[in-house]
């Protein structure tokens, strides 16, 4: 019965019918006692509610920060690879340095590397 009544004052759930006939009594400090405890039980929730939530998106854009560089990590090397097999492909001579005339013999599919 105690957990139960814990939870109706974290839900606000009827809890005028817990602290009203406690109250009518007059004693002012079982009144002060019930105020502050619906203030600070209602703050308390709220707190945890929201750092749950703010802890939880951190998280998640942690991760997500992650993916995207890991992700451009990946698309960089298959460039530099792409690359490297390009310019293999256009060095005719096999001096390891590409000349103008080389340079002049670009295929459309080795333009698309390069864009």
């Amino acid at each position: 019965a105690a957990m139960l009544t814990l939870l109706q004052f974290v839900c606000f759930d009827n809890i005028v019918l817990i602290y009203r006939p406690l109250v009518q009594g007059g004693d002012i400090l079982l009144l002060l006692y019930f105020i502050a405890l619906i203030l600070v039980v209602g703050i308390v929730v709220m707190n945890l509610v929201t750092a749950v939530i703010v802890n939880s998106a951190l998280e998640q854009t942690a991760q997500d920060k992650d993916l995207m560089k890991s992700l451009e990590e990946q698309r960089k090397k298959k460039i530099l690879k792409d690359l490297r097999k390009m310019f293999i492909r256009l060095d005719d001579d096999g001096s390891g340095q590409l000349s103008r005339d080389e340079i002049l013999t670009v295929s459309e599919a080795d333009k698309e590397v390069l864009r």
